[in-house]
């Protein structure tokens, strides 16, 4: 359900029916200390707990959840706070006394985004099931893997749990992406993937109005959060947000209505959407085509398995260097102008635009990016081929770029 959906609705008024307590989870303490402070100003009853609470007042609170009946309706906490062994003592007089509502997890999708290295509680949310009570676990953005991931963490059975979706398209939401010039002012960046981009999106025009919602977008974005990405422990998670930043610059990058793209990512089916002039593609009137770029793709990669014999590293910069004909030290100094490929590209892209195109060749799968292990100590990746670069070279995929 989109962020403004009315997801408090759906677990406060379920709640207020049965004088029990319902316990609400959610990821930040500021998320839940504002929700908090808007739910007692509509006369809810409402507690949270907090690590470093004053002793006298959590005393006083878990007093009052246990009298008959309870005098708090909603119990507020983090996954931190809500398995400390006070506060799971707590819950089990609670349940043993059958004063348990039910369970909710807000923002659901940290459990796949905040894995066991950053925030291992979400990975242990699964012991809520100790109290034999209906967890139910909500989010505004989550594709049909991460859907899968919270079943599964939290040990719902599909045979048991109603999946219900509502879809993620928000009419009166505008897209637009727009290039960041280089001016030294990096205050804005790119966001790290497409979930935590339409997080932030979908807090805009709550009010009904019609909102703005744009990106500025450049390369070296891209570059930072590869940096941070490389510095994680090493494991599948890696790849995880490695293919969510990919998601990121595909939609940046791809002219392809804005809306429909966004809500074919989490299952919405997206050729169904009407984009309405509500994105800067549809709304400009100058649509991009797809050609077959093929050739130019294989020789791309032909270059790539050139440079390797001389230097078993090749990164996107230096690809990009080597193809376009430079005579950079960077490239001199590797003897990378005697490759074949060298040069080969000079008059048919810019720099900018054959960065580009190869970031179109790695979301194709047909050129991969390495990450290098935590313990190296360069944090840059260096590309390889892809699962999908055999079947271009043997004419069983063709590779579509977009051009006016």
């Amino acid at each position: 359900m989109p962020t403004g959906g009315g997801k408090t609705i759906c677990y406060a008024v379920p709640a207020l029916i049965k004088p029990k307590v319902t316990v609400v989870i959610f990821p930040l303490l500021a998320l839940l200390l504002d929700q908090v402070e808007r739910m007692r100003s509509q006369g809810l009853n409402v507690c949270f707990f907090m690590s470093d609470m004053d002793e006298a007042e959590r005393e006083n609170a878990m007093q009052k959840l246990l009298a008959t009946p309870p005098e708090y309706n909603f119990l507020f906490a983090t996954p931190e706070t809500v398995l400390t062994p006070a506060l799971f003592e707590l819950l089990q007089k609670l349940s043993s006394e059958s004063l348990i509502n039910f369970f909710v997890i807000d923002e659901a999708h940290c459990i796949d985004t905040w894995d066991s290295h950053f925030r291992p509680s979400y990975s242990e949310l699964s012991k809520l099931q100790t109290f034999g009570c209906p967890i139910l676990a909500m989010t505004g953005t989550a594709t049909r893997q991460t859907e899968q991931v919270i079943l599964n963490s939290l040990r719902l059975s599909l045979e048991e749990t109603k999946v219900i979706r509502k879809p993620s398209n928000r009419p009166n939401l505008l897209f637009h992406v727009v290039a960041k010039k280089a001016d030294g002012k990096e205050a804005i960046v790119m966001p790290k993937d497409l979930e935590s981009y339409v997080q932030e999106s979908c807090r805009a025009g709550r009010d009904g109005n019609d909102a703005h919602c744009y990106i500025f977008f450049r390369f070296e974005d891209k570059t930072k959060h590869l940096s941070n990405i490389s510095s994680l422990p090493d494991g599948d998670r890696k790849l995880v947000y490695l293919n969510g930043l990919n998601d990121m610059v595909k939609y940046c990058i791809i002219p392809v209505y804005r809306r429909q793209h966004i809500a074919s990512y989490f299952g919405d089916g997206g050729a169904g959407i009407n984009c309405a002039k509500s994105c800067d593609i549809c709304s400009s009137g100058n649509l991009e085509h797809s050609i077959d770029f093929s050739d130019d793709a294989i020789q791309i990669l032909n270059c790539l398995d050139s440079m390797q014999q001389l230097q078993p590293q090749v990164t996107t910069k230096l690809l990009v260097l080597t193809f376009s004909g430079s005579k950079s030290n960077a490239v001199i100094s590797k003897g990378l102008e005697n490759v074949n490929e060298y040069g080969k590209g000079k008059n048919k892209f810019s720099e900018k635009g054959l960065l580009k195109f190869i970031q179109c060749l790695i979301i194709e799968n047909i050129v991969h990016e390495q990450l290098p292990s935590a313990n190296e100590n360069s944090t840059t990746p260096y590309l390889v081929r892809g699962i999908n670069a055999s079947r271009l070279t043997n004419s069983e995929l063709t590779f579509l770029y977009y051009a006016k």
